[in-house]
């Protein structure tokens, strides 16, 4: 990696993922005529406007609040206490962030059928009556499938938060009160931030979603507004206008969750510390157990067994991938491309926030701009920028060449994927160089291996797990995008996700349940590769 990479992967990440907001914002103070406006900020000024923002904070705050009532003591139970078999537990928490939310819905749409083995086994063994889909229609459903989809966030967030902080503090503290008084007076505080962490993720995740509301049959949101103005308004910039309350609150919301964590590095303990000490459940091991398996039950075994059920016996297995040949082949593709593209994007600009200096930090707080851009408007923002001939303006014979080579082909939707993905893929990326000793490489340098040698036989080696991981996040988030990719996609270059949803809504039962299979098998194969991928011994400078 030579010194200049840093710099010239971030100048591309600014005119992938950044430049679309910048004309998103741009558009919003200029009117038709080239004047400088605040008109389309006059909406803000109708009380239609925040009654919509208020159904969405509904939403956004119900889904948080429940994914906080199952996501903590999950996350305890599993990092923390002598909970049996942990593993497997561990391991079925990670899948519903496996499944696009959209596809939740789906699966509980099937389960609460007329026929389905709930209504017709189940609910009448305890005296309850059938279920169905409609009686979840509406706020209710939508906040139950987003809780289901990621609560998993605040899980995974929990058990690490209860396991980083220094054991000493909590031993200590055993000496005068009982070991679980001492892990809620002196872990807990030191995992808030974690939590909390967790929480502004899942809030502002429930809040930009559009296909679930959009499945429930929930239109007065605010995210709904945006779609509406765009699609059926042809209003570019009013749209864009009614990004604000997304962009500002979620930077607010980061600058908070950054703050409060630098407060607790303090009591974060070092890996050369031994693991904390188990939390003894004793009685409560049986009703734990039966929480665990009930929310991994209805989050994660339920929906796949669902599926296989409305698939079985699989004999239009090969009908609807035929029918869907393109929609698959296409998804496989791009997103296998926009992973690797945003890779090589990602590990240049965590390599120049290494560094120290303004330019660092700069590259650290920019590449997260993109998360607290709804996905909706980023797709818009893409059409604006490339589906014509000018930018910011400007107009040119090489600017048009541009413009069109990228909407006229599948780099439109390939830069929307990695606009999607990069916030979630540099982070890994960052954490793992940032755990290497500096040593090694200076090492490396002083016997005279430049910098890509260095990178590729020194640092490579000794972070690819980190490289993985992101690489799998880009490919996770590509293969499931609908909110963004619905817009841009092109007639012969249709993705599987808006298909999905669009048979879903065609009563095309038996497309949506042999293609989600599909897209959930293509989903969990990289996991598979680098689960069974050996790990290496560790080794010491």
């Amino acid at each position: 990696m030579t010194r200049a990479y840093p710099w010239v992967a971030f100048l591309l990440f600014c005119a992938i993922a950044l430049l679309p907001i910048a004309t998103l914002i741009a558009i919003t103070f200029v009117d038709q005529d080239g004047t400088v406006t605040t008109e389309f900020y006059q909406v803000y000024l109708s009380g239609t406007l925040w009654v919509l923002l208020y159904k969405s904070l509904i939403i956004a705050g119900g889904t948080t609040l429940l994914c906080l009532m199952v996501g903590v003591p999950l996350g305890i139970l599993i990092g923390r206490t002598t909970l049996w078999l942990k593993p497997v537990w561990a391991a079925l928490l990670v899948v519903p962030l496996l499944v696009p939310p959209y596809m939740m819905t789906i699966c509980w749409f099937y389960l609460l059928t007329p026929e389905s083995w709930i209504n017709q086994a189940l609910l009448p063994t305890f005296g309850i009556g059938a279920l169905n889909f409609h009686s979840l229609d509406g706020f209710p459903g939508c906040i139950f499938s987003e809780t289901l989809s990621y609560y998993p966030l605040i899980a995974l967030l929990t058990w690490l938060g209860v396991r980083l902080p220094d054991p000493g503090f909590e031993e200590a503290g055993r000496l005068s009160v009982p070991p679980w008084s001492a892990f809620r007076k002196l872990t807990m505080p030191v995992a808030a931030p974690f939590i909390l962490t967790g929480a502004v993720f899942v809030f502002f995740f429930s809040l930009i979603n559009y296909s679930v509301p959009y499945q429930f049959s929930i239109g007065g949101i605010f995210i709904s507004e945006i779609h509406s103005q765009f699609q059926a308004h042809h209003n570019n910039a009013q749209a864009a206008s009614l990004t604000l309350p997304f962009l500002l609150g979620s930077v607010c919301l980061l600058w908070a969750e950054r703050r409060t964590l630098k407060r607790h590095r303090s009591a974060v303990r070092s890996e050369s510390i031994a693991s904390p000490t188990l939390l003894v459940l004793g009685p409560w091991q049986a009703a734990a157990q039966v929480g665990v398996l009930l929310v991994t039950g209805l989050s994660t075994l339920g929906p796949l067994a669902v599926l296989v059920w409305m698939a079985w016996p699989f004999d239009q297995m090969g009908n609807a991938i035929e029918s869907c040949r393109p929609e698959i082949i296409n998804t496989l593709l791009l997103s296998v491309l926009a992973a690797c593209l945003t890779l090589l994007l990602a590990a240049g600009v965590a390599a120049g926030a290494r560094r120290a200096g303004r330019a660092a930090r700069v590259m650290d707080f920019t590449a997260l701009l993109p998360l607290a851009f709804p996905p909706m408007s980023l797709g818009i923002a893409m059409i604006l920028v490339w589906n014509r001939s000018t930018l910011f303006g400007m107009e040119g014979e090489w600017i048009g060449h541009v413009s069109d080579l990228v909407y006229g082909s599948i780099l439109i939707m390939v830069f929307v994927m990695v606009g999607r993905c990069f916030p979630f893929v540099m982070r890994p990326v960052l954490y793992g160089l940032g755990s290497l000793d500096p040593g090694l490489q200076e090492a490396a340098r002083m016997e005279g291996a430049g910098p890509a040698r260095t990178f590729f036989g020194i640092t490579l080696p000794l972070t690819w797990r980190s490289f993985a991981i992101a690489w799998f996040l880009a490919f996770l988030f590509a293969m499931g995008e609908y909110d963004a990719i619905h817009l841009v996609q092109q007639a012969g270059n249709a993705m599987l996700a808006p298909r999905i949803i669009g048979s879903f809504h065609n009563y095309r039962h038996d497309i949506v349940s042999n293609t989600s299979l599909v897209m959930i098998a293509v989903i969990v194969f990289p996991v598979l590769i680098y689960l069974l991928i050996p790990k290496k011994a560790e080794r010491k400078a």
